[in-house]
């Protein structure tokens, strides 16, 4: 199954993040609640947002597995160290990116951690 994510080109590639220059993009927005649990996501109301988010310059680990607080805190923790010993600046917080759909099985989903670097 295909799924949609922002344009972007890789700057580099290592063993514990990517480092990517992403081109503007429009987002739908919804209201999440309950952040790690399946199916959290519901609109806020019958209308969805739209909003353009500027290009940017982020750092980018990836991970498969399960969508628990845990596994997600374990991997934000591995970029943030890998970044600050290469010196780079991040800005904001880190995001939690899910590509597949819940009834994919845990091993094969694609998830990341992002993170916005100071250009």
């Amino acid at each position: 199954m295909a799924y949609e994510e922002p344009r972007y080109n890789i700057l580099e590639e290592n063993n514990s993040f990517e480092i990517r220059d992403y081109e503007p993009y429009i987002v739908a927005e919804v209201e999440v609640r309950d952040d790690f649990k399946a199916g959290g996501a519901r609109p806020k109301d019958s209308r969805i947002t739209l909003r353009q988010v500027p290009a940017t310059l982020m750092a980018a680990r990836r991970y498969s597995g399960s969508w628990s607080e845990r596994n997600y805190r374990k991997n934000e923790t591995m970029l943030l160290e890998a970044l600050r010993g290469r010196g780079l600046k991040t800005e904001g917080a880190p995001v939690y990116a899910r590509y597949n759909s819940p009834f994919s099985l845990w091993f094969m989903r694609r998830n990341e951690v992002l993170v916005q670097l100071v250009r």
